[in-house]
């Protein structure tokens, strides 16, 4: 009897706290670690992805949509602060976000300054761009102001201290570099089904979860971050996902996924500054005795273990006493780059291709936006093929809640995508800028940056001399000699040759209009922002 009038009571708190708030939406916010586009919702066959299917399936997905720079800690930096790497200067792993951007505020940062509680589960921000003491950005009392966080439980604390964050002893299989010398750095870990709660996605699902109904008994509005590690490597998943794809032979699995698996083309067609290369994977003690479409398989089927955890989180927004709260929460669902998965014989991102910077991104409004804002559900169910950058959803959730960013002291780069998701037919932007290193062997040449930039359906790339100078106002636009090999411009047209760069088309005339449009861009852009690409221009026009 008292437990059933406990039960009530909290029922009571929660919808009529979640009632009170209703003009606050809460936000969900899903960000997981290099993930493709090789999920079902973007045609993908081989994938089992149910519950990211139907999260796009129930808001608005953005098909082209693009990283600034295609690993983890610049694309978080980014996603989280709306401003590009040559902005933040967060470039690298280097503990510089707050160092470079003391009194900046991110998205969580604006959304507690409104109240709201700030909450963030997993790998959200890369632990790389803060120094130690910062804590990932944790705030140290109510009273602070530049902070992203009231409760954080990121990968190392779950490693420090399982119990508290999800209920288990301690995390047996996670990203840290603890457990992967524990694990003989190998590639793939099956798990026994018995023990897939020791990994560190279903951890911080499990502690996502429980935040869940503890926010609704509160009846406070959150913000709600869950970072998931998979399908970064190691690939690790139940012993129950391990016959995915087997019944497809290596050569056909092979064939649909990576297509041509020789480098050779970089030498052939365009330059070897583009080419990262396998050290990513070559880490891995393993490596050498897994073959590629074993590879592949192991990628998809983290995936899909990866895409029942953020099954389980959904879930509990269906539980009895919580449909106010789910009737209230805006959900974004997003990667922080994408994955080479043999093409071209690249095993990693850290390219300016498709593959390494097209990443699944989708924004669901809830109900109550969709009562006060009714023109967003032309965008349901849509998908949004105009170029977008990662940058944008900064903007766009601050717009959709009502929130005015009032950290008038730093510029953002990004443009809101609302127009798009209640015009689908309306482009936010003309192209999505991406940049990266140029390669050097194994390394990377830091003293020049690939900007490339991305339209409906081609890319331009060119290759600049760049100083990392923190007291420069412009990005250098001084392009390497082309005769010496270096900064050879690159275009390739994906209506003609679809998802792969198969051929470099920066000299053929049919493409001449394209190539002077989207090379005078680069060569004029003149702020660090890119803020010339908001809007429309005709950049895929023939000439």
């Amino acid at each position: 009897m008292m437990r059933g009038l406990y039960f009530l009571a909290l029922l009571v708190l929660a919808l009529g706290g979640q009632s009170a708030q209703a003009a606050k939406p809460n936000v969900l916010f899903f960000v997981v670690d290099d993930l493709n586009t090789g999920v079902g919702a973007f045609g993908d066959d081989l994938a089992d992805t149910p519950h990211i299917d139907g999260l796009l399936g129930n808001g608005t997905t953005f098909t082209n949509a693009h990283v600034i720079k295609s690993e983890c800690s610049p694309s978080r930096a980014t996603m989280f602060t709306g401003r590009l790497p040559d902005m933040n200067r967060v470039w690298d792993f280097e503990p510089r976000l707050r160092h470079f951007n003391p009194t900046l505020m991110t998205l969580p940062g604006l959304f507690r300054e409104q109240g709201y509680r700030t909450v963030a589960f997993g790998k959200v921000f890369d632990s790389r761009s803060f120094k130690k003491k910062e804590k990932l950005d944790l705030c140290e009392s109510s009273n602070s102001t530049i902070c992203s966080w009231d409760k954080i439980a990121s990968l190392e604390d779950m490693e420090k201290d399982a119990r508290n964050v999800c209920g288990i002893k301690k995390l047996k299989y996670s990203w840290s570099k603890k457990q992967k010398k524990k694990n003989r750095g190998k590639l793939a870990i099956i798990v026994p089904d018995k023990k897939a709660k020791y990994t560190s996605d279903h951890c911080s699902a499990t502690a996502a979860g429980q935040e869940l109904r503890d926010l609704a008994v509160s009846g406070t509005p959150f913000f709600l971050a869950v970072g998931f590690s998979l399908p970064h490597m190691p690939w690790v998943y139940p012993r129950s996902y391990a016959s995915m794809l087997n019944d497809i032979s290596d050569k056909e699995l092979v064939d649909r996924v990576a297509g041509d698996t020789n480098s050779s083309f970089f030498e052939e067609q365009t330059n070897t500054m583009s080419n990262s290369g396998s050290y990513e994977i070559t880490r891995y003690s393993d490596h050498e005795s897994v073959s590629t479409a074993d590879r592949i398989r192991h990628y998809y089927r983290s995936v899909s273990y990866m895409d029942d955890q953020l099954g389980r989180v959904l879930d509990v927004l269906d539980e009895t006493g919580l449909e106010d709260v789910k009737a209230n929460t805006l959900i974004v669902f997003a990667s922080d780059n994408g994955f080479h998965l043999g093409d071209h014989g690249i095993w990693g991102k850290k390219t300016l291709y498709d593959r390494a910077t097209r990443v699944p991104l989708a924004i669901v409004p809830p109900s109550t936006l969709l009562e006060t804002q009714p023109a967003l559900r032309n965008g349901l169910g849509a998908e949004i093929p105009f170029p977008v950058q990662i940058d944008d959803v900064f903007p766009t959730v601050l717009e959709l809640c009502g929130i005015e960013n009032d950290d008038v002291d730093h510029d953002r780069s990004g443009v809101s995508l609302v127009p798009s998701m209640q015009n689908t037919t309306k482009a936010v932007r003309s192209a999505a800028v991406s940049q990266f290193w140029a390669h050097a062997g194994e390394g990377m040449n830091r003293k020049i940056m690939g900007y490339s930039l991305r339209t409906v359906h081609a890319r331009y790339t060119r290759y600049m001399a760049f100083s990392k100078n923190i007291r420069s106002t412009a990005i250098t636009t001084t392009l390497y000699d082309p005769s010496q090999g270096e900064g050879v411009p690159e275009f390739f047209d994906y209506a003609i040759d679809g998802s792969r760069e198969l051929a470099n088309r920066a000299n053929e005339s049919a493409f001449e209009r394209s190539v002077e449009l989207l090379q005078s861009e680069i060569m004029a852009n003149g702020d660090r922002g890119w803020t010339s690409l908001h809007g429309a221009i005709p950049f895929d026009a023939r000439s």
